[in-house]
């Protein structure tokens, strides 16, 4: 789940300063049903080449960057769907999401 806040932020952290756009959930569903809340991260933008990247910085409740960055390959598909995988690794490996209301 993507929140996105109303004006980018500068991120300082122990990693490095870089632009937050807002924060995401990594959340698993079984059945319809929230089954567990797995990373709180801090969400920031880049492109490097044609390749547009997600960049998850996991954090505490007080947005505190707790560990190192994950990049994220994203293929935007259309209004409601993307897919997403391991930055460096190939298509073959990405999951598709699609937005819940």
């Amino acid at each position: 789940m993507f929140r996105k806040w109303n004006e980018p932020q500068e991120v300082v952290s122990l990693f490095g300063t870089f632009t937050g756009y807002g924060v995401a959930e990594l959340r698993h569903y079984y059945d319809d049903g929230l089954l567990l809340t797995e990373d709180y991260c801090i969400f920031a933008l880049d492109t490097w080449g044609n390749d547009p990247l997600v960049i998850f910085y996991p954090c505490n409740d007080e947005l505190e960057v707790v560990s190192r960055e994950d990049k994220r390959n994203i293929e935007l598909l259309d209004g409601n769907s993307f897919n997403m995988r391991s930055y460096g690794t190939g298509e073959s490996t990405s999951l598709h999401y699609t937005r819940q209301n």
